[in-house]
Parts: structure tokens; C-alpha cells; sequence
């Protein structure tokens, strides 16, 4: 039987997971870990490929991976193929390492690069392999380079840091009191059976898929907004491939960010200064939460972009774009901004 196609793309950003086969370690020691490394950090430099996120486990493999100039597909079969073959060989073993085709999310990175990182660096921890506090020189898992315990060229901690603050040092207090927030196990939940699945012609999600997570398809499913996902569906309707993600997630602009939000503080009866002075009534938390979700979903603007104009943290921006669909849930009478962005546009 013919395998689906990955959604994937130069540009596209994936959660990647390989298992052992019938659970079986994939690394006995140091030494098959660093060897590991050395594989992906010369399959980093050749592809101008990026890593955000890296777990080594016993038995599996996360990352947090952006596609580059090679399809993910023959990227890491080169980094899989190789290790499985040198750990075969160095502990004289037969047979297939990995189990089945390694998996792969593609990710709305605007709306779930942090929850990404958080879920893949704290897996030793869930584990009850280290502490939080271990963690931060912990080896095996990227969170140590970013906290700078440990030097990874090839790793990009730069952009994942610049998302909590432009000074190295009060980035990574912010980092640290985001991997220890209580909203983390929300990241398990969203990894084990959030997102969207492309089967037979649409989005199911993957609750409702028969069969177990492991059947669940291995190149197929997405981790974003609604919009998002009909962007990824309409693509591939229509040509079959993705274009690259940079332009397929940027819808065309009908409005300006500050028009955005002086719609929405008109309808809070708020103003743009408290808003900026960071004012926390009910008010005010339900504009930011707005403004910043529909600034990404209709505007394709970056979090960046946005937590600039409301003088918040890049990570802030990113929550108040999850929580948005939460309180749509429990205020109903909130459906009248969508609605009002929909009519735009």
C-alpha cells in the first residue's frame, strides 16, 4: 500500500517523534546519544534545516524541526538510517531500530512553537528521569543550551529565547517560569490528541480516528488554528504540495493591527493606554486576548509583531492566543468579534 505524502515544506515547521521498535531503547549509553547529535548537527548544516527543540529519550526521539532545503523525509532518514545502523553494528544487533516511518506534526508556529518546546524539553521530567531543577544542565534535551549550560551550534536557541525578551538573562527567567507553569500539562493533552487529521478529503480530529494513537497517520496531522488547517487543506486540493508555509499561513491583510484593536477596545470600552500600562480587569484581558488571536489568524501577523504593539512578552501573546477559544466557550456572547472579523473579510 502507497504511503500518504508528509505536509511538508521548505519553511514548514514539524514536531518530529521516533520510537523504537516494540519499545526498545534506542540508546544504551553517552556514546550513542552523542553520536546521535553529531549526526544531526551535520544534517542541520548541510540542509539549512533549523532545530528549536530536541529530547533524547530511552526508547524515543522528540524535535522541533524546520524544514530546509531537503524535504524533512530524506533529512532525517539520514540522521535515523545512520544511527540505526552504527547502533546495530557497535551492540550487535539485527533488524529495524525505529519503529514504522518516524512521525511527523506539521505546527502553526505562531500559535504553538512555545507549547512545543515546553512538551519535548520536559519529557525526562514526566519520566521522573530528572528534576525541573536537573533539567537546566540536563544533557539530553535542548533545554540546556537554552539556559546556556551547554554549547549547541546547531541548535537555534537564539529565536526561541528572543520570544521571551531581548536580554539573554531575563529571557531565561521568563523561560523558567514558563516550563514550571502549571499550564504544561495542557501541552501533553494538545501533543496526545489535539489538532486536525487529513483523512479521505477532510479535517477529522484524532479522537474520532479508529484504532490507536500509533495508527494514527505519520505525516498527515496539524497543530494550529481552524485557519490554519483550511489553508494546509485547500493548498493541497488544489496543487497537491504545500507552498512555502511563510506565505501560505499569511492571509491578505484587510485591516491594520491598529484598527484591529481599536475595534476591540471600542467594544470593551477601554482604552489603548491602560491597555499598554497592562491593566488586568476582565476588560482588558478579554481585548488582549482577542487582538492577539485574531491578529494571527486574519492579519498573519507574528507574535513578535504583536507583542511589541501591546508592550507584552512574546510568550503572554502566544497564551492570550490559546485562551482566546476558551472564552469563546464559557462567554458565547464574545462570538460577536469573530463575527464581526468574519463580515470583514
Amino acid at each position: 500500500m502507497p504511503r500518504d505524502a508528509r505536509l511538508d515544506c521548505e519553511g514548514a515547521l514539524h514536531h518530529v517523534m521516533a520510537r523504537g521498535i516494540g519499545v526498545e531503547r534506542v540508546f544504551i549509553d553517552a556514546r550513542d546519544r552523542e553520536t546521535f547529535l553529531e549526526r544531526l548537527e551535520h544534517m542541520v548544516g548541510s540542509t539549512s534545516s533549523c532545530v528549536y527543540a530536541w529530547a533524547l529519550m530511552d526508547n524515543h526521539v522528540h524535535l522541533l524541526f524546520r524544514t530546509g532545503s531537503v524535504p524533512i523525509g530524506r533529512s532525517l532518514a539520514s540522521v535515523l538510517g545512520g544511527h540505526a545502523t552504527w547502533f546495530n553494528r557497535r551492540h550487535e544487533r539485527r533488524g529495524h531500530l525505529f519503529q514504522n516511518r518516524f512521525k511527523s506534526i506539521l505546527v502553526d508556529e505562531e500559535t504553538y512553537l512555545l507549547n512545543l518546546v515546553r512538551y519535548i524539553h520536559l519529557n525526562p521530567v514526566r519520566a521522573g528521569m530528572v528534576t525541573l531543577e536537573q533539567l537546566c544542565r540536563y544533557p539530553w534535551t535542548g533545554h540546556s543550551g537554552l539556559m546556556g549550560s551547554f554549547a549547541s551550534t546547531w541548535q537555534d536557541s537564539g529565536s526561541v529565547l528572543a520570544r521571551f525578551g531581548s536580554a539573554v538573562g531575563a529571557a531565561r527567567k521568563r523561560l523558567l517560569d514558563f516550563m514550571s507553569s502549571t499550564d504544561a500539562q495542557a501541552d501533553v493533552d494538545l501533543v496526545e490528541g489535539g489538532g486536525l487529521v487529513w483523512r479521505n478529503g477532510e479535517w477529522v480530529q484524532p479522537k474520532k480516528l479508529p484504532g490507536k494513537r500509533s495508527d494514527w497517520p505519520t505525516g498527515q496531522r496539524v497543530l494550529g488554528a481552524d485557519c490554519f488547517a483550511s489553508r494546509i487543506r485547500d493548498e493541497v486540493k488544489l496543487c497537491g504540495k504545500l507552498e512555502p508555509v511563510r506565505q501560505l499561513i499569511k492571509p491578505e491583510r484587510t485591516e491594520t493591527l491598529e484598527q484591529l484593536a481599536d475595534r476591540i477596545m471600542r467594544k470593551q470600552r477601554i482604552d489603548f493606554s491602560s491597555l499598554r500600562a497592562g491593566a488586568r480587569t476582565r476588560k482588558h484581558s478579554i481585548a488582549r486576548c482577542a487582538i492577539c488571536h485574531e491578529a494571527v489568524s486574519r492579519l498573519g501577523l507574528t507574535l513578535a509583531e504583536i507583542a511589541e504593539f501591546l508592550a507584552i512578552s512574546v510568550a503572554a501573546a502566544s497564551q492570550a492566543v490559546r485562551r482566546w477559544p476558551l472564552l469563546l466557550e464559557s462567554n458565547p456572547w464574545l462570538q460577536e468579534i469573530v463575527d464581526a472579523e468574519q463580515a470583514r473579510g
